[in-house]
């Protein structure tokens, strides 16, 4: 028993978990930066137009990417792990053949629209669709190798990909920018090019590490399983960018797509922030449930407090860095070209302060076994951004959209607390 116990509670057993999980959070952070990184380059090298164009474009691949996550990735996560784990390396092999299938569709139909904008004369954004037709598949795909590491706790691979994505990223940006040669278009497709050079070697990397086992694998039965598991997040996820990124669309309509720019280079300044606080909820989200099944709600409670006050703290100081430094930072980053809109940070800034506290409760549902309710709660706040978000906008342009993004927040905080009290009363 006691060598039991030193096996799997030991000294060696804790190093190996914090190096696994001190490396995941690096690989978080490559991909994270490499994508601000991408967001800050192409805000100081194209023009406003152009840049607009381009935060449209990754407004709708956020939105594909949301579908993604839920129906391929996080099953696999689940099911990678369980009921495939001795069949993994075929389970694997399905889910890349559904990965092609679905976004050579979805890539198809981009084509499409990219066509409509061009003969319309939106040479700009045509341009943005078309590069997110070459690129979309590649970069999902890179998201599903590096999940797949993640599914037998190995995400050293995952983070040696993302310093590699990011260093090939910067180079061929800047290769392009020293040659007249950048656009949305060729923005987008360096992206797609380097996910492309970033997947063959994560899958060549998994490949090695697993073994084709036996046990046969029904494609159906695995469509089946991942529709069942991703349905209600399918939704979730859908609301969720609903509140995010429907000004991005909705500017270039009342506007033009200088006004998207501008409002995608005020947000670029709180990426950080809503990263951070979603990787400390998925670090959170275990110990929630522990404390609930361990000791119900009065012990659960506890922990929110204290996840509560960390979240508020952190988010609050970065608030304040952003507020006092807004001139500096849009001049270091952009130079001169949005500093006119420097004095929304201030505003912009405490959106992550509410979104903090709305991921405690969240966590808490979650753990509670109320995900369809979480759903509803965001399917109101979506019915709100749709209203009153779209007006906010419509009549204030840049600053009613960020207006509308914290009221929207504001307001999604306060239903998840209600319905966060209305269940834990009801247990």
């Amino acid at each position: 028993m006691e060598k039991i116990l030193k096996n799997r509670f030991g000294v060696k057993n804790v190093l190996r978990w914090t190096g696994k999980g001190s490396l995941a959070v690096v690989d978080q952070a490559l991909f994270a930066g490499s994508n601000f990184l991408l967001s800050i380059l192409l805000a100081r090298w194209l023009t406003p137009a152009e840049y607009g164009a381009f935060a449209v474009g990754f407004s709708i691949f956020l939105l594909l990417s949301t579908f993604y996550t839920a129906l391929i990735i996080e099953p696999m996560l689940v099911f990678g792990a369980g009921k495939y784990d001795t069949g993994f390396f075929k389970y694997m092999r399905s889910l890349i053949s559904g990965h092609w299938i679905i976004t050579a569709a979805v890539s198809f139909v981009l084509l499409i629209v990219s066509g409509v904008f061009w003969r319309l004369g939106n040479v700009q954004l045509a341009q943005a669709l078309l590069g997110l037709v070459l690129s979309t598949p590649f970069i999902l795909k890179v998201w599903l190798l590096r999940r797949a590491f993640y599914v037998h706790s190995e995400p050293f691979f995952s983070a040696v990909g993302g310093f590699l994505y990011l260093v090939l990223m910067t180079a061929g940006l800047y290769a392009l920018y020293q040659a007249g040669a950048l656009s949305p278009l060729t923005g987008f497709g360096v992206v797609g090019l380097v996910s492309a050079l970033t997947g063959l070697f994560l899958q060549r990397m998994l490949d090695a590490r697993i073994r084709l086992k036996d046990g046969p694998i029904e494609s159906s039965m695995v469509v089946a399983e991942h529709w069942q598991y991703g349905k209600w997040m399918v939704a979730t996820y859908g609301v969720v960018w609903l509140r995010d990124n429907i000004y991005y669309l909705i500017l270039p309509l009342w506007l033009s797509l200088e006004a998207s720019a501008a409002l995608r280079a005020v947000m670029n300044f709180i990426l950080p922030m809503v990263s951070f606080n979603t990787a400390i909820a998925i670090f959170l989200l275990p110990m929630f449930a522990k404390a609930y099944h361990s000791a119900g709600v009065r012990q659960l409670r506890k922990k929110m407090l204290l996840a509560g006050i960390f979240y508020f703290l952190c988010t609050v100081v970065y608030w304040l860095v952003l507020y006092c430094a807004r001139g500096t930072l849009f001049n270091l980053f952009y130079g001169n070209g949005y500093s006119g809109y420097a004095h929304l940070l201030g505003m912009a800034g405490s959106i992550p302060v509410i979104l903090g506290v709305t991921q405690v409760f969240n966590n808490a549902l979650r753990v509670m076994g109320c995900t369809e309710k979480i759903f509803w709660a965001y399917m109101l706040t979506g019915v709100l951004v749709l209203t009153f978000g779209t007006f906010l906008a419509a009549r204030g342009g840049v600053s009613g959209a960020v207006l509308g993004m914290l009221i929207s927040s504001v307001a999604m905080a306060v239903v998840v607390m209600v319905v966060y009290i209305r269940a834990s009363k009801a247990i």
